[in-house]
């Protein structure tokens, strides 16, 4: 996230963190979601789009990446998934 803040210059907002298996159920999460294991944050970056947002995260390879409307979801996955939610409509993605 320092790295994001540090290109961006302006502020990273969490909107999400860890998440309880109970919490991460009402709020419609995952079922393995990685916030609950404390590998996973929402974010938002002060005067960016979550398309910039995307875009730079997938430059230092992050491995687990959903850009949503409002918001940029990463993650320390093992694995590269790299997808977009259009209002609940997931796309996987080569790139952003």
């Amino acid at each position: 996230m320092q790295a994001i803040r540090d290109h961006f210059g302006a502020p990273v907002i969490i909107n999400s963190g860890y998440r309880t298996e109970s919490y991460n159920t009402s709020v419609g999460g995952a079922r393995k979601s990685c916030h609950m294991t404390g590998q996973a944050f929402d974010i938002v970056v002060k005067g960016h789009t979550p398309a910039e947002v995307a875009q730079y995260a997938q430059s230092l390879d992050v491995k687990g990446i959903i850009r949503y409307n409002n918001f940029v979801h990463a993650d320390s996955r093992e694995v590269k998934y790299w997808a977009r939610d259009n209002n609940g409509k997931i796309t996987v993605k080569n790139c952003f």
